[in-house]
């Protein structure tokens, strides 16, 4: 009967780890958007949407890129469109380039509102 009561409490521990564990606030590992500096004010994201990958073809206003998916994406930049980080141009945007936008919607592809140069 000891024994039984031993492999009770040790079950009875583990559940508690486990649920401790599973508790706890998740934190993706890896690079996050504040790592990148990218600081938006608050509710800049409502409703918007964007796009993650790497420069294909840069003819101006036109941007076109490869998703991390691997999809093709069409990027319009406009004369409002924020390049970042401060002090960056549109020189930045060559072929190879890795970028995050964050735009709105558009018959044509994606209006950018900001483009954030990757490392």
């Amino acid at each position: 009967m000891g024994g039984g009561l031993a492999t009770f409490v040790i079950a009875l521990l583990i559940f508690h780890a486990g649920f401790v564990a599973g508790s706890r606030r998740f934190e993706p590992a890896g690079r996050g958007p504040h790592e990148f500096g990218l600081q938006f004010p608050h509710g800049f994201v409502a409703g918007g949407h964007g796009a993650v990958g790497t420069i294909d073809n840069w003819v101006p206003p036109t941007l076109t890129l490869t998703t991390r998916g691997g999809d093709k994406e069409t990027v319009l930049v406009g004369t409002t469109t924020r390049i970042e980080p401060p002090g960056a141009t549109s020189t930045l945007l060559v072929p190879g380039a890795r970028v995050i936008i964050i735009g709105t919607p558009d018959t044509d592809g994606l209006q950018a509102n900001v483009i954030r140069m990757l490392p």
